[in-house]
């Protein structure tokens, strides 16, 4: 009889380990290893004599292993030999008991793949014997016989034993078994792919949502999108996009349910979602279509973008700034060189032909063509005047202006200089500050602005108003203002004096508007198209800015700001002297003219002998000073051209002024007095003479100069 005790896992290990020098883990050789390699005598050391259980029967475990239908085997987990078979299981494989005790499994030949004798027993050895467990074997005579094995270890007569219990199984029943198993596989297949879906869905970064389409309504939503559209899962699930009115854009929400009916799956679709809070957010749109248990499911993604795309619109807005600034730049280099190169040469056409006006006697045929000579060079001068505006180097005389007065004063002119059809509105701010500006610039600004006003109303009825007025302008507003401008520096927070023109006229488009200030540019058949672009370029040389609101067949607005008036230091203080004085003035002297210009020299020599002055010329800054050195007790004054080879003005200027302490020197230039000026750092000079200039201009200079006490450097 059997003394028989089922193991724990633990105990069977360290019981089966020991007998011989190899392990079930670290060695398999003792599966199949022959009688020779591991004798039959039982170790001594193993124990024997164990208690029976009293709840089991030796002779019933016996009767019951023996009568079984099924296929046992008892099998020594030491020496992997058979211990006993039942007679089922020799009816089975057609062996006798006697053949097979003693032997192993593999010495038998009973396996047709020996890797599922391995996969059984690493099973066993790891303490999950395996149930059901298929296994083909073959039998006395080679047929193949699938059996569905059972394992278990017990311990029998103080020894480890696995006992195996097999039922032979048809082709047909393999085969259904084997289905079964597949699909208990795809299940979990299945439950581990909804469950990895899931995972995925909800720890997603892109908003997603699952919908319904037969519905429209909402059935899954992950928690991207409730933190991006401001909705809580309560809210949204059941309910359809329409009733949550997140489209922001209706034509975008039908090009996209007609992708839909077509069945086309929809990839970076760009839309635009509006929040629980009214917020339009951009988002790339992706979307599959799939079917699940027989409804159609829509599966869409979507990418936020709006942050993106802001900053992509700031960078580009940044980009066309800069563009535009350096535009601008460039285009007032060009146009403040040309002028004052322009103004050299109109320097000797002016300047000759006044002087040959006052050497002929009124009623002279010629005279009438040299005045229109004159007339024409003067003309040259304003357009060239216009080009130093545009450049912002264009202001020469800066005063305090009240701008309500100025308009008033305006207001018959700018009435009389536009069509009957048009009626000029004003509407005048009582009480406004000065602020500092040229008069001349200041009233072009305002003729342009109402002449085009008028223009752009054309023959039909309509109306031009003007407006003035006091503003404070924050940062906001001026940097939207200089984006329009080009302008390179910010200009101040603070108090800005405003005049505004608006009309009722077609208005400007929007792909327009941004080249209405470049030089040239005209929307008219005829004209320079230097209007608004001198107004752009006066605005900027008083440190102001200009604004455009206007949309095509609403008229047009345009605000332009000068900053409040402060107190300023006049280079140039005004000094009272009588027309008549002026007019009959002579003086005395000798005058230096210093220009590295021929035709300047010499016109100029002609203006200072016809005013009484004895007449040297250099055609450079060193030439100068040699002069000035030689002759400093007896020149009165020096005419010295700013720009100048070899030695230029400023250093020429300079060096004079440590030659003679007081030196009076009055500075001519093609360029405007204040930007003349800047280049003379810590120097006053004694005037300054903006070219083309006439002989009542030459005068005027030489005697406020000369009336002056002697000034010194700063």
């Amino acid at each position: 009889m059997y003394s028989v005790k089922v193991l724990e896992f633990s105990e069977r290990i360290e019981v089966f380990c020991r007998p011989h020098g190899c392990t079930g883990r670290e060695c398999r050789k003792h599966r199949r290893c022959t009688m020779s390699e591991h004798p039959s005598e039982t170790d001594p050391g193993a124990p024997a004599g164990q208690e029976v259980e009293q709840a089991i029967s030796a002779s019933l475990f016996e009767a019951a292993f023996n009568v079984s239908h099924d296929l046992c085997v008892m099998t020594d987990m030491t020496t992997s030999k058979l211990l006993h078979v039942n007679p089922s299981w020799c009816s089975a494989f057609g062996f006798s008991l006697e053949e097979v005790v003693g032997k192993t499994s593999v010495e038998l030949g009973l396996w047709q793949d020996l890797a599922e004798w391995d996969k059984l027993f690493d099973e066993i050895e790891l303490g999950e014997p395996s149930a059901e467990y298929c296994a083909h074997f073959l039998t006395k005579s080679g047929d193949v016989l699938t059996c569905m094995v059972e394992a278990a270890i017990v311990e029998i007569s103080g020894r480890p034993v696995v006992i195996t219990s097999s039922v032979g199984i048809t082709e047909k029943e393999r085969l259904a078994t084997e289905r079964l198993a597949e699909q208990i596989s795809k299940m979990e297949e299945l439950r581990y792919s909804r469950k990895l879906f899931s995972s995925a869905f909800s720890a997603s970064g892109d908003s997603s949502v699952i919908t319904n389409l037969e519905t429209g309504e909402i059935v899954d939503i992950n928690p991207t999108w409730l933190n991006i559209m401001g909705w809580t899962r309560e809210e949204v699930i059941g309910k359809t996009a329409d009733e949550l009115n997140f489209w922001a854009n209706l034509a975008e929400r039908d090009r996209f349910r007609e992708a839909l009916d077509l069945g086309e799956p929809l990839m970076r679709y760009r839309t635009h979602f509006l929040t629980r809070a009214g917020e339009v957010r951009t988002v790339l749109l992706d979307t599959t279509i799939v079917e699940i248990a027989g409804e159609r499911i829509l599966l869409s993604s979507s990418t936020d973008i709006t942050e993106r795309e802001r900053a992509e619109e700031e960078r580009l807005d940044l980009e066309r700034q800069m563009l535009n600034m350096q535009k601008m730049e460039s285009l007032g280099v060009l146009a403040g060189g040309i002028a004052h190169d322009f103004n050299n040469i109109l320097m000797a056409v002016l300047g000759n032909a006044d002087l040959a006006l006052s050497e002929i006697p009124p009623g002279t045929p010629v005279r009438k063509n040299i005045e229109e000579m004159e007339k024409g060079a003067r003309r040259a001068a304003e357009l060239s005047a216009q080009m130093l505006a545009y450049s912002g180097r264009g202001r020469s005389m800066v005063e305090a202006i009240g701008m309500n007065e100025f308009v008033t004063e305006m207001m018959h002119l700018l009435e009389v200089s536009i069509s009957k059809n048009v009626l000029l509105n004003f509407n005048i701010d009582s009480n406004i500050p000065t602020f500092d500006g040229d008069v001349t610039q200041v009233r072009q600004i305002i003729m342009n602005l109402i002449l085009n006003a008028a223009d752009s109303i054309g023959d039909e009825a309509g109306v031009v108003s003007l407006s003035t007025g006091v503003i404070y302008c924050d940062r906001a507003y001026l940097d939207d203002a200089c984006k329009l401008m080009g302008a390179e520096k910010q200009q101040a927070e603070g108090i800005y004096i405003y005049l505004e023109v608006g009309d009722t006229g077609g208005g400007i488009d929007a792909d327009i508007v941004e080249k209405i200030f470049d030089p040239f540019f005209t929307t008219k058949f005829t004209g320079r198209g230097l209007g608004l672009s001198s107004v752009m370029g006066i605005v900027r040389g008083h440190s102001g800015v200009i604004s455009v609101s206007s949309e095509a067949g609403n008229g047009t607005t345009f605000r332009v700001l000068f900053p409040a008036n402060e107190s300023i230091d006049r280079q140039f203080p005004n000094q009272a002297i009588r027309a008549s004085e002026e007019q009959d003035w002579q003086g005395s002297g000798t005058i230096l003219i210093v220009d590295d210009e021929e035709t300047i020299r010499a016109v100029g020599r002609k203006m200072v002998e016809r005013l009484g002055f004895e007449a040297l010329a250099a055609a450079d800054g060193f030439q100068a000073v040699e002069i000035y050195k030689a002759r400093a007790e007896e020149i009165s004054c020096v005419l010295l051209d700013s720009s100048m080879s070899n030695i230029g003005g400023e250093e020429a200027c300079r060096e004079m002024m440590r030659i003679r302490e007081g030196a009076k020197i009055i500075l001519c230039s093609g360029y405007d007095m204040q930007d003349t000026v800047k280049q003379f750092k810590g120097i006053r000079p004694a005037g300054f003479l903006q070219k083309p200039y006439v002989m009542q201009q030459l005068r005027t200079a030489l005697m406020t100069a000369l009336a002056k006490e002697s000034p010194v450097s700063a």
